[in-house]
């Protein structure tokens, strides 16, 4: 058992990308965040969409502006995680379970 991490579980849209990290506006609030490209997660298979949900350890996110809204934030048992990082099938189906909201996870 590896435990469990905070995460964070939100809806952005792309501001501008290196190859290490990309920075996200959160949809709906005033909030920049930039997010390590090895590590968070894009919970859509779209590659075209203008925004899309991400899922990423907040270890891995520095706030640039503005201000992580607390219900963007969760616990996730890391192998949770590990498993959706590896598992396409089943990361689609985690995006349609949880929408926007942590809360809701249920052990896969």
């Amino acid at each position: 058992m590896l435990g469990s991490t905070q995460f964070f579980l939100g809806t952005v849209k792309i501001q501008s990308f290196t190859f290490q990290t990309t920075t996200f506006k959160i949809v709906g609030v005033d909030t920049l965040i930039t997010v390590r490209n090895d590590i968070h997660l894009r919970l859509n298979n779209s590659l075209f969409s203008n925004s899309f949900q991400i899922l990423a350890p907040i270890s891995a996110i520095e706030v640039k502006e503005g201000k992580i809204p607390a219900e963007a934030l969760g616990e996730l048992e890391l192998e949770q995680y590990l498993l959706l990082r590896d598992n396409r099938r089943l990361r689609k189906k985690f995006a349609k379970q949880i929408k926007d909201d942590l809360s809701k996870i249920v052990h896969l």
